[in-house]
């Protein structure tokens, strides 16, 4: 889940987690991680990587979805377990708004022209600060962005609003993921408010999302897809 490291959880997301359930056929489990400020860095990266190596063992072949700073935690676990040799149970990841760049000189924040954020760039270096506490936002442990090489990654999904926040940073990460080869399948929508995909129950824009995640999903795996 999202919620800039200091908030949300997956109750929060339980409407996303049901439609994906149902455009998926498959389990939804969705781990939670300690929270900003009273807990920060590596608290939840720390979190995040031992859920996803349980589950890996666990349930040997998984997908995995991160939204805005969960997609930052995402690509730090799957990093964490490539170093760990057991990133293959990973058969792919899809990154909905991710938060890949904490730094003040981001993109997103110096640009900051956008129609539709409830998050902008003074909520970015607040949260970002919090749950850094201290620590360098260089690191590309907690800036994804500044990753070497993305080509070790299994097929992603990557899904933004072209006017939310941080559509600056989610391009250049795009730019990488292609200069690197990887599988990549991108996805946008043209206006939407960030996090619009936890309310797929009111929000046309999620519904969409959450169908096109669903047959993504399910190719993936190599499961039958509806033609209609």
């Amino acid at each position: 889940h999202g919620g800039a490291f200091a908030f949300g959880s997956p109750r929060v997301y339980r409407a996303a987690a049901v439609h994906l359930a149902k455009n998926t056929r498959c389990r939804i489990l969705m781990p939670t991680y300690r929270l900003a400020p009273e807990h920060t860095y590596p608290a939840a990266h720390d979190d995040v990587g031992r859920a996803l190596e349980a589950i890996c063992a666990a349930f040997g072949e998984v997908v995995v979805v991160g939204d805005s700073a969960g997609g930052n935690l995402v690509l730090s676990a799957l990093a964490r377990l490539d170093e760990r040799g057991s990133g293959n149970a990973v058969r792919a990841v899809a990154l909905l708004s991710p938060w890949c760049d904490l730094r003040p000189n981001a993109k997103s924040v110096v640009q900051n022209a956008v129609a539709h954020s409830p998050f902008d760039s003074a909520d970015s270096m607040e949260y970002s600060q919090s749950y850094l506490g201290g620590h360098s936002p260089e690191d590309p442990r907690v800036s994804p962005i500044l990753m070497e090489d993305f080509r070790r990654l299994p097929p992603v999904y990557l899904e933004w609003a072209e006017d939310e926040f941080l559509a600056p940073d989610i391009e250049v990460l795009r730019s990488q993921m292609n200069r690197s080869g990887v599988d990549l399948t991108v996805r946008t929508e043209p206006e939407a408010v960030h996090g619009w995909q936890t309310l797929p129950d009111l929000l046309p824009e999620a519904k969409r999302s959450s169908l096109a995640l669903g047959r993504w999903v399910r190719e993936q795996l190599g499961l039958p897809v509806a033609t209609n």
